[in-house]
């Protein structure tokens, strides 16, 4: 059966091949897959990271390096992907009888990537796919995704073997922090801000009692094999990758947070995608982002509010839930009066009634993209990001909780308030 359902998903949606190289031809339970592209001598230090992470030993362990690159990208580019393979033939040499084994992809030298898809969602695919084939169990086995810029704390692997040989996580994601060390005060605000302003969205969210609370970082993805197969894999999007992928297991799984597994992204500037941590970052040193301007809190109960009737275990015509729309907010109102948004609540409607499936199909219906794009409206139309100091105050009332401590210096202010938030959201 297991080999009948990962034959399946392989002839559907393996459209890409690369050859998985390892010193050692056998099987493992947990599958690290990272894509590199342009990282020597950097993701040394997230191998290694790794290797000295505390390890119960019960389990077999592969970590793979998806080294990538299109035959359009620079020759610079080309030549530190070739010094990565090289240094990963060596590490997979030195570790083909420890605990965890080093493998490689070459989706660079040898088998570039097609320019049209060469990306960090085309590059994750093409290492849990080939990950899939050799897990022990391709059903039970973890797919786990790391990136080239991160490191994990000791407890990473501990905590990983044990989902895997004793939990009941489905899919979920590993909690992160951003390392600081050595930024200057400007870029160490940069990365506070811009941390706290994305985990002030997913604490919104969970007030508002949202399927999708979570926080959407590639680099902290747990997956089941069985999981990774019903998503039907990952896409190959350059950037958004990991929303658009959890998104999709969320509509059928809950995603949960692996409280032991921590991982530290870089807090780097960077263009390699238009979106995320690297861009913000750099927008925020150009001074093209008000790094001091976060989202107003209020727009979470209006979206709550919303939940709140649509998620009730009842159906409506497509001109209540308008009507009710239009009684929460008026920005709630102009989301949902949209004409795509309309018809699709439309067509939705006209394929459902009440029943035990109903709860699951509404969440999968307003998901996490309409989730967010509603919130964008109400703060694109009506309720503009107001200083985090005040959001905060305001979020605190909200939820009935203290607010942080306050400091007078702005960087340990944000810390104080970041570490506050990361309490009500890991």
């Amino acid at each position: 059966m297991q080999n009948e359902i990962l034959l399946r998903y392989l002839r559907k949606y393996r459209k890409i091949e690369r050859s998985l190289s390892t010193i050692n031809d056998v099987w493992f339970d947990i599958a690290i897959i990272i894509p590199i592209k342009n990282e020597n001598p950097g993701f040394r230090e997230t191998i290694l990271s790794l290797l000295e992470a505390d390890s119960p030993g019960l389990t077999k362990i592969i970590v793979i390096g998806v080294v990538n690159n299109s035959p359009d990208d620079a020759d610079d580019i080309k030549e530190n992907n070739r010094q990565s393979l090289l240094w990963l033939k060596t590490a997979a040499e030195k570790t083909a009888h420890s605990r965890v084994q080093i493998a490689w992809i070459d989706a660079a030298l040898q088998n570039p990537l097609d320019p049209k898809d060469s990306g960090v969602g085309l590059a994750r695919k093409i290492g849990m796919d080939e990950a899939l084939i050799r897990l022990a169990d391709p059903l039970k086995g973890l797919l786990v995704c790391l990136d080239a810029d991160c490191t994990v704390n000791k407890e990473y692997l501990t905590a990983l073997e044990e989902e895997y040989l004793f939990g009941n996580l489905r899919a979920g994601v590993a909690r992160f922090a951003h390392r600081t060390e050595g930024l200057n005060q400007e870029h160490l605000r940069a990365i506070l801000s811009y941390e706290l302003y994305i985990r002030l969205y997913a604490a919104g969210a969970l007030h508002a009692g949202s399927h999708y609370s979570y926080l959407p970082v590639g680099s902290t993805i747990v997956t089941r094999g069985a999981v990774y197969m019903q998503a039907e894999g990952m896409n190959k999007r350059k950037a958004a990758e990991d929303f658009y992928f959890l998104e999709k297991v969320a509509k059928f799984t809950p995603v949960k947070t692996l409280y032991d597994a921590v991982v530290y992204p870089s807090a780097r500037i960077s263009r390699r995608v238009p979106f995320g941590t690297g861009p913000a970052v750099d927008d925020i040193l150009k001074g093209e982002r008000n790094p001091d301007l976060i989202y107003n809190p209020e727009i979470f109960n209006h979206l709550r509010d919303w939940l709140s009737v649509f998620m009730a275990p009842t159906l409506l015509s497509n001109e209540e839930y308008l009507e009710a729309a239009r009684g929460i907010h008026p920005g709630v109102y102009d989301y949902l009066s949209t004409p795509v948004i309309t018809r699709e609540l439309g067509n939705f409607l006209a394929h459902s009634k009440p029943g035990e499936d109903l709860i699951r199909r509404k969440r999968s219906w307003f998901d996490a993209l309409k989730t967010l794009r509603m919130v964008h409206t109400l703060r694109d139309g009506y309720m503009p990001d107001i200083p985090i100091d005040d959001a905060i105050t305001k979020f605190a009332a909200m939820i009935g909780a203290l607010s942080p401590e306050y400091s007078p210096e702005k960087s340990e202010r944000l810390k104080k308030q970041l570490e506050w938030i990361r309490i009500l959201k890991p």
